[in-house]
């Protein structure tokens, strides 16, 4: 097979098409924009949530001392039980 002799024409056309396909400053730019707004979307959004979180932290404190406290309590009362159950001679099954 012979090969085609390039031509200045030949390899001014590639040179275009190869333009043509690469996007302008403009567009470029138009994209790095709406990353930027993207990227503002995102952490406004992880903010709401990290605030979100931290709302139920300090909501979820006072309740986990109210069950660790409800809890001693229910042991204790257990154990009353127990000895009232002994006293009157009631088994537990």
């Amino acid at each position: 097979m012979a090969k085609r002799k390039l031509t200045i024409e030949d390899l001014a056309g590639m040179i275009k098409r190869g333009f043509e396909d690469t996007v302008s400053k403009r567009d470029f730019l138009d994209f790095k924009q709406e990353v930027k707004d993207f990227q503002k979307v995102v952490v406004d959004e992880f903010e709401r949530v990290n605030s979100d979180i931290g709302d139920i932290k300090r909501a979820l404190g006072p309740l986990l001392r109210m069950v660790s406290d409800q809890n001693i309590e229910i042991q204790d009362l257990r154990i009353r039980l127990q000895r009232v159950e002994r006293r009157v001679g009631i088994s537990r099954k």
